[in-house]
């Protein structure tokens, strides 16, 4: 590239780009210099970047800088955007920002910075548009008063520990993006944000203690598109006029507050909301008589953690576009109906802990999409449907905790099945040897059912099992050696059995038992739900290069593995990744006779050993 002496716009962002840049010295025409998301480490002055004179645009986030900020960078009067965030650059702010007076775009989170940050010294900053800062511990932002020069369309201040909404905030009416997320504000909700900024699309004030009723506007604001006031301490009901007033919005998040009362029945005017979070929170009422199955958009719905009664969705919705289902935690009643069945591409369906009745409905089957069926928890009763084999991709099936019987059906197949769930119901018959044949099962938690026979003793060399729990059975005969071929099992309760014979010396091969796993069940399964383009600063700052927010565009959803065992007289449960550090062996009260195996005490990961 040397040769490229007039070369006015180089961009080698994402690519694994390591050690210095020193070759950038023949690109003295260099505008615009692109080095987001490689490995560079060392200073940013020894990358020769101060030579650049001509330079607008410099993006050097997502790397390995260290250091301090050069006071060279002073000489780039040009300078209109400097992304240096997620760094490890050091040492005090102040000189050298203040000095950059030509900038419109500055990033500057998450790095290692010290000291005072006053936000005053962006004072003869007119050209400021977008500002992102995330503090470091050791560095303190200072937003005492003062009047800006700027009109700001992009605000992020999240963690920076502020305890009051800067006052300079007064003075700005041109935001499109504001996020103030996870800090320690207090005082009542402020609409005056809002009302002050009517070109706002994006806010966030999620993980801060805002109290009092949720105020909105008089007037239409029919450009905000997504509104996160999540974790916060607001209280009341909702506004009856919020599905007029904010009528456009994409996505709302109010989860993990004390609203209460019902749904507004203007909700049902968001025809473009995608994402809908009411969860833990006190609200109640029938909610398939409110107006939110008029939201034919909706992709997310999450409802749990309330006091919702009646029956789930009884008459039939247009919710096509429905794919994550959270009803959990309510009190739902009677059987399950028919009115979700347009919603054929479901991914994730929880109604767990209601008290729902009757039978498991064997249209289950259409939602051949379902990642996660959660409906633990209930009054359902009656076999399992053969239908759930029609699950192309079912990773988590948990019906625990019901009134379930019968027999497993041993063409059940449940191929993709990663954690099973069936205990604490009154199945019977013969555990299949399908679930242990299985190369995807990493969980099986039979316990407390009427299963008898042998322990299935055809076992996939390639087994995954990590947690087996069979305890509370009528399970008989011997304890089949073929477990042993479980190399990766860190939890057996094989308890309150009517097993014989001999404990299997060969448990010693078993290499969870031996060495232990750093990473047993890594970070459990994740569900992603994309958000809609809210990461790139496209939106709201024209650039030549392709900038970004910090903050995924995204929601993960973890569905972790929750295992119960029981240690020292004890029920303890263990979810995540607390069970790459859990153990044990569980085979008491059964008719084990003969001696203990020494090989037993050369299992020095075993946490829990019950033989009593």
């Amino acid at each position: 590239l040397g040769n490229l002496t007039n070369l006015e716009v180089l961009d080698l962002s994402a690519n694994r780009i390591s050690g210095s840049l020193t070759e950038l010295a023949p690109f003295r025409n260099l505008k615009v210099l692109g080095m987001r998301n490689n490995l560079l480490n060392g200073s940013v002055e020894s990358k020769g970047i101060c030579e650049l004179k001509n330079l607008t645009e410099l993006d050097l986030g997502e790397n390995n800088l260290e250091g301090q900020l050069p006071w060279c960078l002073s000489d780039l009067i040009g300078l209109k955007v400097l992304d240096i965030s997620f760094n490890h650059l050091s040492g005090n702010l102040p000189s050298v920002i203040a000095n950059l007076t030509s900038l419109e775009y500055l990033a500057l989170s998450d790095n290692n910075f010290q000291g005072e940050f006053p936000l005053s010294l962006l004072t003869n900053h007119s050209n400021l548009e977008v500002l992102l800062l995330k503090v470091s511990s050791n560095l303190r932002l200072k937003t005492e008063n003062w009047i800006p020069t700027f009109q700001l369309k992009v605000l992020q201040l999240p963690n920076c520990n502020l305890k009051v909404i800067p006052s300079f905030l007064l003075h700005q009416y041109d935001f499109k993006f504001l996020d103030l997320s996870s800090n320690k504000l207090v005082g009542n909700f402020p609409t005056w944000l809002m009302q002050n900024n009517t070109k706002l699309e994006v806010l966030r004030l999620s993980n801060n203690s805002f109290s009092g009723i949720l105020q909105l506007p008089k007037v239409k604001h029919d450009l905000l598109r997504h509104l996160d006031i999540s974790n916060n301490n607001l209280t009341g009901m909702l506004p009856q006029n919020m599905g007029i007033v904010i009528q456009k919005l994409m996505y709302i998040d109010i989860s993990k507050n004390n609203f209460e009362g019902n749904i507004p029945y203007s909700i049902g005017e968001m025809k473009e909301l995608f994402l809908l979070d009411l969860s833990r929170n006190k609200f109640s009422g029938d909610l398939s008589a409110t107006s939110v199955i008029r939201c034919a958009s909706l992709e997310y719905l999450d409802v749990s953690e309330n006091n919702f009664y009646g029956h789930i969705f009884p008459t039939y919705m247009n919710l096509t576009q429905l794919r994550w289902l959270y009803l959990k935690n309510n009190h739902f009643t009677g059987k399950i109906k028919a009115g979700l069945l347009n919603s054929h591409g479901l991914v994730v369906l929880d109604i767990s802990n209601n008290l729902l009745s009757g039978h498991i409905p064997c249209w289950i089957g259409n939602f051949s999409y379902l990642d996660v069926l959660l409906m633990s928890k209930n009054h359902l009763e009656g076999n399992i449907p053969v239908q759930i084999n029609n699950f192309r991709q079912l990773q988590l099936l948990d019906l625990s905790e019901n009134r379930l019987f019968g027999s497993i059906a041993s063409s059940l197949n449940l191929s993709s099945i990663m954690h099973l769930y069936l205990q604490n119901n009154a199945l019977s018959g013969q555990i299949p040897s399908t679930l242990f044949r299985s190369t995807e099962l990493l969980t099986l938690d039979l316990r407390d059912n009427k299963f008898f026979g042998r322990i299935p003793d055809q076992i996939n060399n390639h087994s995954e099992l990590r947690v087996l729990l069979l305890r509370g059975n009528y399970l008989q005969g011997q304890i089949p050696i073929a477990l042993c071929q479980l190399q990766k099992l860190g939890i057996l309760d094989l308890s309150h059995n009517k097993l014989n014979g001999s404990i299997p010396s060969c448990f010693v091969n078993m290499l969870f038992w031996r060495e232990g796993n750093g990473d047993l069940y890594g970070s459990g399964l994740y569900i992603y739900f994309q958000l809609g383009g809210l990461h790139s600063i496209g939106t709201y700052y024209n650039s030549t290069l392709d900038l970004w927010l910090f903050g995924d565009d995204y929601i993960t959803l973890p569905q972790r593995a929750r295992v119960q065992f029981v240690t020292k007289n004890r029920y303890e449960f263990y979810n995540g990744s607390n069970l790459n550090y859990m153990s044990g062996i569980d085979l008491s009260y059964n008719e084990l006779t003969g001696e203990i195996p020494s090989e037993i005490g050369e299992l020095p990961k075993v946490r829990a050993l019950n033989l009593s």
